[in-house]
């Protein structure tokens, strides 16, 4: 897993090759500093792979990482920590686009720092067809750990499976014209675990509550976790270090798939 930190140290940079893997700035640099880790502006069909995206910081949207006009596009195995950002989006910013996936996704620790800014983990405006498969969401700070919100008389659709969600204020906020779909769920320590506006639908399957039982990383799974074999088929068939999906009886909740102790996991690291 290739890692990309610090980025305030430099300007940001716009992603424009097909497969993206190494978490290195590539081709063109952007204006003044007010994107976050990664920042993709209207591309088509990009993948963003295993990277490890942590401490940056913006006084724009999207500490982690910035997607704007984008479409089909695949983010897969990416851990997202530590970042922050004045604006919306702690981890990830996400706006005006469609048909994006992520898969195995650990979205940790990132705050908003801006008055009235939203989207502690998450912030994704006018986007239809989200898709979130396998994702970890925990204590971020400041806002819900989602805040999706559509600002067209079009409604959006925004799918969530498997998801583990943990360590938040508020779990998912949904405003406007919005269908969210959520099937295979884990709540724990979010005493609000929806909040809606009138125009929004969201239904939920499969929820569960209980604690995760994170070893010391702060995301992978240990023996006792609520999350363990309490998934549904998303057609996912291995987690965020490449182990493969299932290990046990069923799925697991969340971007990793549990495996019986042979691994020792150690706090993350900011270099």
């Amino acid at each position: 897993m290739r890692q990309l930190h610090r980025q305030q140290r430099w300007r940001p940079v716009s992603f424009r090759s097909k497969t993206r893997s190494d978490g290195q700035p590539d081709l063109q640099q952007y204006g003044p500093p007010r994107r976050g880790g990664v920042y993709f502006v209207g591309s088509d069909g990009d993948l963003l792979k295993a990277n490890r995206i942590y401490d940056n910081t913006t006084a724009g949207n999207g500490g982690g990482g910035y997607f704007q006009s984008i479409a089909n596009m695949l983010l897969v195995d990416n851990l997202i920590y530590g970042n922050a950002a004045d604006a919306d989006g702690g981890g990830i910013g996400l706006a005006v686009s469609e048909n994006v996936t992520l898969v195995n996704t650990a979205v940790l620790d990132n705050r908003i720092t801006g008055s009235g800014s939203l989207g502690a983990g998450m912030y994704v405006a006018s986007s239809p067809n989200l898709r979130l498969l396998h994702a970890t969401l925990a204590r971020n700070g400041g806002s819900s750990a989602i805040y999706l919100i559509n600002y067209s008389s079009e409604q959006v659709t925004t799918t969530l499976t498997n998801t583990i969600l943990t360590s938040h204020s508020v779990g998912i906020s949904v405003t406007g014209i919005s269908l969210v779909k959520i099937n295979g769920i884990l709540w724990y320590d979010t005493p609000i675990t929806v909040t809606k506006g009138a125009t929004a639908t969201v239904t939920v399957a499969n929820q569960r509550t209980g604690d995760p039982v994170f070893a010391t990383d702060g995301y992978h799974l240990t023996g006792g976790s609520a999350a363990i074999d309490r998934g549904v088929d998303a057609g996912v068939t291995t987690d965020i270090d490449g182990d493969a999906r299932p290990q046990g009886a069923g799925i697991d909740l969340g971007a990793d798939e549990w495996l019986a102790p042979r691994r020792v996991y150690l706090p993350l690291v900011r270099r």
